[in-house]
């Protein structure tokens, strides 16, 4: 079964990159990955050093909720708001040239809200993870990354003007012999002030994911 949580909190980051930040952090679980080659035809998994792609895709119906609070002396406490998800979409592309990622694209739809952002090219890489089963992540940042309107699944998310910076990790990703796996797992954080690239990575945005709920190894 395909899952999904959103949150959103201020939190105080250390750096001179940014002093603090609203995030938006999607959590989606039992997604479908399959590997593909530069032609973009499903392939086995090349490991570290792919060439190609990986098309991340989901969509079910399910209920899911988004809630943003407030930062109140370091301790995020104070509840800004709460919306509830009745179905979703995800596709994302990541291109990848020897593990490397080379840019991409992000669309996460909720009913008719969608949220859209672009992949950096020359941040981010295919990693092998510690575990009996091979299984690999990949993490990335984004940029020109949009919310279609004032709301997204019942949440007011004005503050989010576009362009917006922001990070994805794909983790648990454990191909089979043909490149494909339905049960891995995806987090996607939207970042407002936008940060630059160095200052995401230095805020620990870049392969960090907060709220984590790995499968079994």
């Amino acid at each position: 079964m395909k899952n999904l949580a959103l949150a959103g909190i201020v939190a105080a980051v250390s750096g001179t990159a940014m002093a603090a930040s609203t995030e938006v952090q999607f959590d989606f679980q039992g997604m479908d990955i399959q590997a593909t080659d530069g032609m973009g035809n499903n392939t086995a998994f090349g490991g570290v050093s792919h060439t190609g792609a990986l098309r991340v895709e989901g969509s079910t119906a399910l209920g899911a909720s988004l809630d943003i609070t407030e930062d109140r002396g370091a301790v995020p406490s104070a509840e800004v708001g709460m919306g509830t998800a009745t179905d979703f979409t995800f596709d994302m592309t990541v291109l990848l040239s020897n593990g490397a990622v080379t840019g991409g694209s992000l669309l996460i739809s909720i009913g008719a809200d969608t949220y859209t952002a672009d992949i950096v090219s020359g941040i981010g890489s295919v990693r092998q993870s510690a575990g009996q089963t091979p299984r690999f992540e990949v993490d990335g940042l984004t940029f020109a990354g949009a919310f279609s309107g004032t709301t997204f699944a019942g949440i007011d998310v004005s503050r989010f003007v576009a362009p917006l910076g922001g990070s994805f990790v794909n983790f648990e990703y454990r191909p089979n012999g043909a490149g494909f796996d339905g049960q891995a797992d995806t987090e996607v954080f939207v970042v407002i002030p936008l940060p630059t690239t160095v200052g995401l990575a230095g805020a620990g945005l870049l392969g960090v994911a907060g709220i984590r709920r790995r499968r079994s190894v």
